[in-house]
């Protein structure tokens, strides 16, 4: 990346001072300062009037009144200049000044119109609160927003005022551009980093008569901290056809909410419902270390509420609430950590109308918390990050909650993103910033995104798990099922499918970032150090001491959100440690990528060097070491007469973080890159042979294309050999690198950039050259694949692939060809494989 730093800063400076200046706002008239209504700006629609007011604002000296409204869509409106699929920032503040009879909340909206054609014109809502009321005072409806992706002649916007008869006030309205965040995952990557670790600082003791050269230290994060979960039924906890289903489950999540509690699916009686299956299941949870969430109490929805509920008067209600609140306590508690008390308040006031109190949900959770007053009680609702209506809704629910100081706990946000519509970072992000205004945790309660096509579905996952993970508000994300064949929303948006269990891209991508982006695993070599630190997830941490590679030594700790010291003091180097085993599930990737479409995106050439030394001589030289941090680099270049044939590097620590090497200075350079995350330099080493007549070519192709698992190859020219091959990724997304003896083949292994494919070319006279495979390496940190060549061959290149990824290393040493795996897969996976060019 470095060799883009230049314009990149110089694009960074551009984007930092446009971000200072103050946006626009493309209203006209929007603090609403003018003395004449309706104007040429502000105008009411259908039959309302609008008039100045100075007896009440928010600032400045009036605000428009808005009165005579026979339909519920009329209200102040104006013609804005809003553009085809842009973001927006929309403010406008109301106020209710009467009440219609028999109704206890209204719905205030912004609503749009986009005129398509004369005769088209599409009406979304843009901000919605339904629980305003004279009470409230004035009431901010506030959302980010993105247009329609039409093409549209001509956009209105009105703020439309709850029923027919209603009257109120509007003052300060805003609607201003909000450009892309295009550096959203690199900020991202780095709260993450911030927010989600910490330094773990060891000190090893040993006997002194021990060599420190002879032991490592493994340091592996077995269980996550942060809860990753999923919505599971009791079936699938429970029977025996469901084994392969609970496998994989607690495999992928360390968190649960079971939702087998609605009422009006509960089996047994509506007053006394059967609960004895969801206990067993509960158990059986608790058992295997997964908490859970308990989803939901009440609903405040008529088509959710048992039959005999509806027909209940106000006071048998009132007794009803109180009466299930004691029931579900009782079979309970001190068994779920969570419940979401009465679902979606934002869209649902059966109770609130029912007893003509807007306060009433407040008494189902004072009531609950005084009975049970451990279980964290959270507010659950939609349309607020996937879309945004209800964001400041919520905001206001959650003050007007906190204020009350009625046991609610957090906030949870339903992200059941739309259907063929990507998530947008930029405006998660800013809607997650609106809803920590309300000094609430956020958990992610219900989460997933729907396409076809599974690469698609990895990346967009991807997008939307990356930002809330990175988001300091963020307290837990549960998806809302991960089962394909079984989910609400269908196949679509599962990331297992098929009758088979098959963990498709999207899933193999949710089990990288959980493993592997989002985990520590670190072998550190006392050679380097008995005082050293390493930073850390958050979780449950696992050290194994090894002396000449056998485990003597065994401890468990956990790491919180503040630095730790471990202290190891080694006094027995023949004790045999009882080391507890898990077994992962036998994952089913099979289509994966394992019959790959390989393509070319057109190559470029860097240079050519020719040989002139008589003999075939080759040798391998390593670099110096890079610093440490994303970007940094370390780079060689081979003797004079050398001709360069094979470039690789390794990972001074067994892990992954490396984003590659990458061919320079017309050939002769080679530069292994460090990437975001390590804790360790990288070194870069260059294969150099000489030999009359010997020329070696240098390509690079463009850039693959950003899906998992894409191949792009770099062909030779005729009668030219590959004999080493390199692949490079901004954000080490990548599985490697192999020669075909003609060609080099790099495999993206991501979703946010393309991986590069070089290939190093060379021809001399009676050149001929093979290409050799190794077996593939074991599934733990620091396994290893070697090879050698065949008697009368000389190694040029050296190569290491794996379909999952993973790679820490790949080099030449003592004529074999190594390669590393980087992080600990499980079965089904693949290790990593070894490829050598070996010629005479």
């Amino acid at each position: 990346m470095a060799r883009y730093r230049t314009a990149t800063l110089f694009l960074l400076i551009v984007e930092s001072v446009l971000c200072l200046t103050i946006a626009q706002n493309i209203l006209k008239d929007g603090d609403f300062e003018n003395s004449n209504y309706p104007s040429n700006n502000w105008h009411c629609s259908g039959n309302c009037k609008i008039a100045a007011t100075k007896s009440d604002k928010v600032s400045g000296s009036q605000s428009v009144k808005i009165t005579g409204r026979t339909q519920f869509w009329e209200g102040p409106s104006q013609q804005v200049p809003m553009e085809r699929n842009t973001r927006y920032h929309l403010v406008f503040f109301v106020k209710q000044l009467n009440r219609v009879a028999g109704k206890v909340l209204q719905l205030f909206k912004v609503n749009a119109g986009f005129h398509i054609n004369g005769a088209n014109t599409m009406y979304p809502d843009l901000v919605n609160d339904g629980n305003v009321h004279q009470g409230r005072g004035w009431v901010k409806l506030e959302a980010y927003i993105q247009t329609p992706d039409v093409s549209f002649v001509k956009s209105t916007i009105v703020i439309q005022g709850g029923d027919a008869g209603i009257e109120y006030l509007v003052d300060n309205g805003r609607i201003e551009k909000v450009n892309e965040d295009n550096m959203w995952k690199a900020e991202a990557n780095k709260r993450i980093d911030q927010i989600r670790k910490n330094n773990i600082n060891f000190r090893v003791t040993v006997p002194f008569n021990t060599d420190p050269h002879d032991y490592s230290i493994q340091i592996k994060l077995n269980k996550h901290a942060f809860p990753f979960g999923s919505m599971i039924n009791t079936d699938h906890v429970l029977e025996d056809k469901y084994a392969r289903h609970r496998s994989l489950y607690y495999y992928m999540f360390n968190w649960a909410t079971l939702a087998n509690y609605y009422w009006k699916w509960s089996s047994g009686p509506w007053d006394h419902p059967e609960y004895t299956t969801n206990q067993a299941a509960i158990n059986e949870l608790k058992k295997r270390g997964v908490p859970v969430r308990g989803h939901n109490i009440f609903w405040g929805n008529g088509k959710y509420l048992p039959e005999e509920v509806m027909k209940l008067s106000t006071t048998e209600l009132k007794h009803a609430v109180d009466e299930r609140i004691r029931y579900v306590v009782g079979a309970t508690k001190g068994y779920v950590e969570h419940w979401d008390v009465n679902n979606e308040m934002l869209h649902n006031h059966y109770f609130e109308e029912k007893t003509g109190d807007p306060y009433y949900s407040h008494h189902m959770f004072s009531y609950l918390h005084q009975l049970d007053p451990k279980v964290k009680l959270f507010l659950n609702d939609f349309s607020v990050i996937a879309n945004g209506q209800y964001a400041s809704a919520y905001v206001s629910q959650a003050s007007e909650y906190r204020k009350a100081n009625v046991g609610v706990y957090g906030i949870g946000v339903q992200c059941h993103f739309p259907e063929n519509h990507p998530p947008d970072p930029t405006l998660i992000k800013k809607r997650l910033d609106q809803l920590s205004t309300s000094g609430y945790p956020v958990w992610v309660t219900e989460l997933d995104v729907v396409v076809a096509d599974e690469n698609t579905r990895a990346q967009w996952y991807d997008n939307a798990l990356r930002v809330l993970f990175s988001h300091p508000t963020v307290e837990g994300i549960i998806l809302w099922d991960f089962y394909g064949p079984e989910h609400w929303r269908g196949k679509n948006a599962g990331l297992v499918s098929d009758q088979d269990y098959r963990v498709n891209p999207a899933g193999k991508h949710y089990i990288d970032l959980i493993y592997k982006e989002w985990s520590t695993h670190v072998i550190h070599d006392l050679k380097n150090g008995k005082i050293f630190s390493v930073r850390g997830f958050h979780g449950d941490y696992e050290v194994m001491v090894k002396y000449k590679g056998t485990p003597i030594k065994d401890i468990q700790f956990t790491l919180g959100k503040s630095d730790k010291t471990v202290d190891i003091t080694v006094t027995d180097i023949n004790a045999h440690p009882h080391i507890a085993t898990t077994s992962a599930p036998n994952l089913n990737l099979n289509g994966n990528g394992q019959n790959h479409k390989i393509i070319q995106t057109g190559h470029f050439s860097l240079g050519k060097v020719t040989s002139d030394d008589s003999s075939f001589t080759c040798k391998t030289v390593w670099s110096g070491f890079a610093a440490v941090g994303d970007d940094k680099y370390a780079e060689v270049s081979c003797p004079h007469g050398y001709v360069m044939t094979g470039c690789t590097s390794e990972s001074k620590s067994p892990s992954d973080k490396k984003d590659g090497e990458t061919i320079e200075n017309h050939g002769k350079t080679c530069r292994a890159w460090d990437g975001s995350g390590s804790t360790t330099p990288v070194q870069a080493a260059v294969h150099c042979c000489k030999k009359t007549g010997l020329t070696c070519n240098y390509y690079q192709s463009h850039p693959s294309p950003l899906a998992l698992n894409a191949r792009v190859e770099t062909p030779c020219p005729q009668h030219m050999y590959a004999t080493g091959c390199s692949a490079h990724n901004f954000f080490h997304d990548m599985a490697g690198a192999y020669p075909t003896t003609t060609s080099c083949i790099a495999q993206n292994h991501g979703y946010t950039k393309g991986i590069d494919s070089f290939a190093i070319c060379c021809s001399a006279p009676n050149l001929h050259c093979i290409t050799e495979k190794s077996r593939p390496s074991g599934l733990g940190v620091g396994d290893e694949a070697k090879l050698g060549c065949p008697s009368g061959y000389t190694m040029t290149g050296c190569h290491g692939f794996s379909e999952d990824g993973g790679l820490s290393a790949t080099f030449i040493y003592k004529n074999e060809c190594s390669t590393k795996n980087g992080v600990q897969k499980s079965k089904g996976m693949d290790g990593v494989t070894a490829y050598a060019t070996c010629c005479k």
